[in-house]
């Protein structure tokens, strides 16, 4: 089994990734009772539609499918809605570079948050310091 890379210069105008669960059904032709069972083994599927190609690119799609020859080999793909992988700095647009630092820090929220929590723990009969120190 082959793993081919995705060609650069194709790109699906549309695409959709989906999970395909592996299920057996069984229908008895008497009663018309049907039976189903869920196996392990789910597998993701994509479906990928393109725009109108011209020959070359065309000749390369072709060469792929030929390639994988039905579900023998493998392609890797990605999801072509986001141009890096998730957590990749270039997916955040322009980041400044370091060295930070913090000239204020709002704290409000974070002490109404605080103060709201200590209410819900006397109302429970918890001190504030028995509930941290859980």
């Amino acid at each position: 089994m082959t793993e081919y890379p995705w060609p650069t210069v194709l790109r699906p105008s549309r695409l959709s990734f989906y999970l395909q669960h592996n299920t057996l059904r069984f229908a008895s032709p008497i009663t018309r009772v049907t039976q189903v069972m869920r196996r392990e083994g789910a597998r993701w599927m994509a479906e990928a539609t393109f725009d109108p190609l011209d020959r070359t690119r065309a000749g390369v799609l072709e060469g792929l499918l030929a390639a994988l020859a039905g579900s023998v080999n493998t392609v890797r793909i990605w999801d072509w809605r986001r141009e890096f992988r998730t957590g990749d700095p270039r997916s955040q647009g322009d980041v400044p570079t370091g060295p930070y630092r913090a000239s204020s820090v709002q704290t409000e929220s974070f002490e109404r948050i605080k103060m709201i929590e200590n209410q819900q723990a006397r109302a429970c009969g918890v001190s504030p310091f028995e509930r941290n120190m859980l």
